[in-house]
């Protein structure tokens, strides 16, 4: 891929605490990192009897979920603190799960909410859904169901599927890179930044974002799909795919279609869609 695009597809695990130290019993100390503070809340290893890890994190949490080839459930939680919080507050906070779902108890309600940082390593081939609003969610790696649902808050899927579905809401935004094929299912209120890596993609594919849609393929990318856009200078293309469009009815917005039959189908309601060809 371009460099452009290599760096923005690039894994950032947003939970872990930075520069976080201490051993994997500091349940009470207070990590001191670049100015910030954060207090250990959670560390627990869960064997995951059920089929499935269903998350549902408060506000305002940062997560990062990471397949693993173990079958335990690993669980670390941080509270990044401000200066008028104390550890003492948060006393009372207790992991819950029953079956494979997870969240937490018995945090103190605060005039600024606490930043919480989620760091959770999961069987990479077992369903997960996360649920949360006023959270940004990162998940690599997980080669088993993905379901999203997420509000005020950005979404990156990275080297994980090849079923995927994500809504954020309220003018959350997505992140996502696919498989060569399955299904990938993306709702944005948002902007929508999606990288596909092979000429071909075996499965459907359904983008709609409210603001714009940046697609990257690779140069050979010839799979058929269909845009919808606010108004014909919307789509932004290179020459290649702008020979292979031909106009289409069927709608309120232009409507282009690239080959026959397409399972792939992008919909941008107020933004511009640009398709990007990269070298592998």
């Amino acid at each position: 891929m371009a460099d452009n695009a290599t760096s923005t597809f690039r894994r950032h695990r947003i939970g872990l605490p930075e520069d976080e130290h201490g051993g994997r019993n500091s349940h009470v100390n207070v990590f001191a990192g670049q100015a910030r503070k954060y207090l250990s809340l959670v560390d627990r290893v869960m064997p995951q009897a059920s089929s499935s890890l269903e998350l549902t994190v408060p506000p305002i949490s940062l997560v990062s979920v990471t397949g693993s080839p173990n079958a335990n459930v690993s669980i670390r939680v941080w509270a990044e603190l401000t200066d008028t919080t104390t550890a003492d507050l948060f006393a009372a906070v207790q992991l819950i799960s029953e079956g494979g779902a997870v969240s937490l108890t018995g945090l103190p309600t605060l005039q600024i909410p606490a930043i919480l940082r989620w760091d959770v390593m999961a069987p990479l081939a077992r369903p997960l859904s996360v649920k949360s609003d006023h959270a940004a969610i990162d998940i690599f790696g997980i080669t088993g169901p993905i379901n999203v649902a997420t509000a005020h808050g950005r979404v990156s899927v990275l080297e994980s599927g090849p079923e995927v579905v994500v809504n954020a809401a309220a003018g959350g935004s997505i992140l996502c890179s696919g498989k060569p094929g399955g299904i990938i299912s993306l709702t944005a209120d948002g902007q929508i930044t999606l990288r596909l890596t092979d000429p071909q993609f075996a499965g459907e594919i359904r983008a709609w974002a409210r603001e714009s849609i940046d697609v990257y393929v690779p140069n050979e990318f010839a799979s058929a799909f269909r845009a919808e856009v606010p108004a014909a200078d919307r789509l932004i293309c290179d020459d290649i795919t702008q020979a292979r469009l031909k106009k289409v009815n069927g709608g309120s917005r232009p409507s282009f279609q690239s080959g026959s039959d397409p399972l792939v189908r992008f919909v941008s309601l107020e933004g511009t869609l640009s398709i990007h060809r990269c070298n592998s």
